[in-house]
């Protein structure tokens, strides 16, 4: 659900999208790239617009473009209801404590937009399963409730 109290930061719960086994490590972190930011766990694959959907300013798309976020911080700074991308960190606060985070470790993103601009040729697919739980995940972080 979209966070509409906080002012800056991400507005969905990005984390949620990011898989924890310590064995895929890139599928941990979020991805920021021309104007989007893109979570998955191998099973779905979140592109969000930091301008529409998370209202993000261009001057702070600008320290974001090209980073990557852990979920563990993405967790962290979902608590705080302010976030403030700066050049060098990420300061956050609530209104009673606040606290200056560094960016994660960066680390390559996987192509994810390839994924979207797929020209190969393509088979047809005669059945589908869907996941309940993988479904409800993709509705919680891109905010589809609303």
């Amino acid at each position: 659900m979209k966070n509409f109290k906080k002012t800056g930061g991400f507005k969905t719960p990005l984390f949620k999208a990011l898989l924890a086994d310590g064995m895929h490590e890139k599928l941990s972190y979020a991805f920021v790239s021309n104007g989007f930011v893109y979570a998955s766990n191998g099973v779905i694959l979140i592109k969000q617009s930091l301008s529409e959907i998370h209202e993000i300013d261009e001057d702070q798309q600008k320290f974001i473009d090209g980073k990557s976020f852990h979920l563990d911080l993405l967790k962290q700074l979902w608590k705080f209801k302010f976030v403030e991308f700066t050049e060098n960190s990420i300061k956050a606060g609530d209104g009673k404590a606040c606290g200056e985070f560094e960016y994660s470790t960066q680390i390559e993103s996987p192509n994810f937009e390839a994924l979207f601009n797929y020209s190969g040729e393509i088979e047809a697919i005669n059945q589908v399963g869907i996941s309940p739980k993988q479904l409800t995940l993709l509705s919680d972080v891109m905010d589809l409730n609303t």
